[in-house]
């Protein structure tokens, strides 16, 4: 037997490119084959089968692709209905397969091949044992393929280049040597499925525009980019990284960090204080301007503005007769309290010197005004006023203080001369007196001067008239006989006026048998009346009035057919109703001004209240004395009777800081002053026939009465010191004072 013969080497590059047009006329009929026609492709089909395997190799996932892709051209297929498939990649169905390529045919057997053919025991052998695997893989693979498309009954074109295929995949099989036949199968497969990624991907696209017919929006662009943003991990985190340390770099730098600030809307405020350099005193109404805004300085020179943007700005301060400011300054996040500021003076100066009338004591935070220059006095009372215009002939200065009267005053223009302003308390100080015939009532200054009569006498006064004037306002209550009006018995009954003292405008408030007047709280008048008319067994015959004199309203706070005592101690009424007439036990009782709050403090008639300190009052009930203090409600039952049981009566200044009272010693009145805070009294005062009623008309200025066989006047003296000065004569009447039984 002669040894085989071994197959040329073809040349690679010219395979490649016989095999890939090969591929091109199987999958496109239309294009002539190049090469001469052997056999019918029938032939091949007839040749002995001994050597063919006996059951079909197993077909695997990666034979099904390449066909299942072909198969879905014709399904994606955009032609018009009626119109025939793309006739480029199938044959007629009755057309006569093409003849197998020269290229395919194998090598002539040599004759030992010839004498030796194998048996029916090795063909089996043969087919299961190849000589390369993959060429073994392969062909079983691209035999499959084409088994599967024509089982395809739906695609007759498809099927029929699966035949082909098939037919060709047979020949070459049986005449192409296992290592050539294996890389050309490898390569068919990889250049269809190439075609066919690229054929289904043209249609996706197509099937893709057909769906949507409309581009996609800014927004869903804009959704689009962020969700794929956001799914990248790394885009991601860097993003975040660099607006971190952006807006770190941002805030560390203050020019970025209030651009950022004012962006998002955070305002900010700044404050100053503007003195006047030559006094170091607070100057009013100096303009202060900041990012836009402007504001005036009050009278402790302080100003405030709001809603700034951060940042540099320019800081202006200007007031005329002044060298006006302007600096750059930086508004930061906050208050930005700012340094106080000194305007220097560059006008006329008038100098003054202020005091108090009583005790030649300096007056702080006097103001003199002249339009719309101003200036205030230090603690030594010394006011330097700064004026730029120089062409008039005099100025006109008042001088004001909260606590003090205003007072006036005419400079020469060009006058440095310092004037010396005595102030007297604002309040006017209200008495009675008859010196016309009948009983008037009149306002004074506190030094004698400004008297003005607020209510004039009618002639029907009785010589029992009270006068009590509000603590802390410039009202008066009345209780006189002015209107002459009596009841069924002929008796004068009695009127109760309440007046403003600045207007004059009187109200008439009410009308009793009897009026005593309690006290003042805040707005409410507190008194106590006897019904007109009643009769003395009447248990409601003594009522206790709350009026309000800003709303005209009244609220009976208790009554009975007497009481034994009411006094007004703090802010609460404590009344002790008689059990005269009464069905029910009577207790000491408190009540507020306006009706609310009724409390009891002790569950017994009490007959007399002594007030016997400041936050103190002795009870006597009965047989038994006790001592309450108000101030905590704290009540102790005393052993026995108190030595010298008598009641104090208190007046407090305006502010709460101090309480006046008159005692008697060594047969002269004496003025005491307590200081409520530290609870220590001094003796401020000791005259002969020195008596109540005591008025504040400021926090240091008290007003007293002194009544001898010499005068009956009335004289004021203050805290600050110096000798107590006579206002004027009065005619003497009464105020709160001790409680009287009827």
């Amino acid at each position: 037997m002669s040894p085989k013969k071994t197959p040329k080497e073809p040349d690679s590059s010219a395979e490649e490119k016989a095999i890939e047009e090969r591929v091109k006329q199987m999958l496109d009929p239309s294009i002539p084959d190049k090469k001469p026609k052997k056999a019918p492709f029938e032939v091949i089909k007839d040749e002995p089968t001994d050597t063919a395997p006996e059951t079909a190799p197993e077909v695997s996932d990666e034979a099904l692709k390449a066909p299942i892709k072909i198969a879905l051209k014709d399904d994606f297929d955009d032609k018009p209905d009626g119109e025939s498939k793309d006739e480029s990649t199938t044959e007629p169905e009755n057309s006569t397969p093409p003849e197998a390529d020269e290229s395919e045919e194998t090598e002539p057997e040599s004759s030992d091949q010839k004498e030796e053919p194998a048996s029916k025991e090795t063909a089996p052998e043969t087919e299961d044992q190849p000589e390369n695997d993959d060429q073994a893989k392969t062909q079983a693979e691209n035999d499959d393929d084409v088994a599967i498309q024509l089982d395809d009954e739906d695609n007759p074109n498809l099927k029929t280049v699966a035949e082909a295929s098939a037919g060709e995949s047979s020949t070459q099989a049986a005449e192409t040597p296992s290592d050539d036949t294996g890389e050309t199968d490898e390569a068919v497969k990889d250049i269809q499925a190439k075609d066919s990624d690229e054929l289904l991907k043209a249609q996706d696209e197509e099937v893709a525009i057909a769906f949507d017919d409309e581009k996609p929006g800014l927004k869903t662009k804009l959704a689009n980019f962020f969700r794929g943003w956001w799914n990248n991990k790394w885009a991601r985190y860097i993003t975040i990284i660099l607006l971190v340390l952006g807006l770190v770099a941002a805030i560390a730098l203050p020019i970025s960090r209030y651009f950022l600030l004012n962006l998002v809307g955070v305002r900010s405020s700044a404050s100053i204080t503007v003195l006047d350099e030559s006094t170091r005193q607070p100057l009013r109404n100096v303009e202060v301007t900041l990012r836009g805004q402007s504001e005036t300085t009050d009278e402790n020179g302080f100003v405030e503005l709001n809603q700034l943007k951060l940042g540099k700005t320019e800081l202006v301060i200007e007031r005329r007769a002044f060298a006006p400011i302007v600096e750059t300054i930086t508004i930061g996040w906050g208050s930005n309290p700012l340094e106080s500021v000194n305007l220097r003076p560059v006008g006329v100066q008038y100098a003054f010197d202020v005091t108090d009338f009583l005790s030649d004591e300096p007056i702080e935070k006097a103001e003199a005004i002249s339009g719309e220059y101003s200036a205030y006095s230090d603690e030594e009372g010394y006011i330097l006023l700064t004026v730029d215009d120089t062409s008039i002939e005099s100025i006109e200065v008042s001088i004001e203080h909260p606590e003090y009267s205003e007072e006036q005053v005419t400079i020469t223009a060009n006058d440095d001369t310092e004037q010396d302003i005595a102030m007297v308390p604002a309040r006017k100080h209200v008495f009675v007196s008859n010196r016309s015939g009948t009983y008037d009532v009149y306002k004074i200054d506190a030094d004698g001067q400004n008297e003005e009569l607020i209510l004039e006498g009618t002639g029907s006064e009785r010589d029992d008239i009270v006068v009590v004037p509000h603590p802390d306002r410039e009202m008066v209550a009345v209780v006189s006989t002015r209107n002459n009006i009596r009841n069924d018995d002929g008796f004068l009954m009695s009127t109760l006026s309440v007046i403003d003292i600045e207007t004059g405008e009187v109200d008439e408030a009410a009308e009793a048998e009897r009026i005593q007047i309690v006290g003042w709280h805040d707005d409410h008048l507190v008194y106590v009346r006897i019904a007109a008319g009643a009769s003395a067994a009447n248990p409601s015959r003594h009522r206790i009035i709350g009026f309000n004199y800003d709303t005209l309203n009244y609220s009976e706070l208790a009554r009975s057919n007497y009481f034994n005592d009411v006094s007004m101690l703090g802010e609460r009424v404590y009344y002790a109703p008689s059990s005269a007439y009464q069905s029910e036990s009577v207790k000491l009782q408190s009540i507020r001004a306006d009706g609310s709050d009724n409390q009891t403090v002790l569950d017994k008639e009490v007959w007399a209240i002594f007030r016997s300190d400041y936050e103190k009052v002795t009870l006597s009930a009965s047989q038994e004395w006790y001592d309450y203090d108000f101030s905590n409600g704290e009540l102790d039952q005393l052993d026995g009777e108190p030595a010298d049981p008598r009641s104090r009566v208190y007046a407090d200044n305006p502010d709460g800081t101090h309480s006046a009272w008159i005692d008697r010693r060594d047969g002269q009145g004496v003025l005491l002053v307590r200081d409520i805070e530290e609870g220590n009294e001094d003796t401020l005062l000791t005259m002969p026939g020195l008596r109540t009623p005591l008025r504040w008309v400021n926090n240091s200025t008290i007003i007293f009465r002194v009544n001898t066989e010499a005068e009956t006047a009335d004289y004021a003296v203050s805290l600050l010191g110096g000798e107590a000065v006579k206002i004027t004569d009065v005619t003497s009447s009464s105020g709160i004072d001790r409680w009287y039984h009827y």
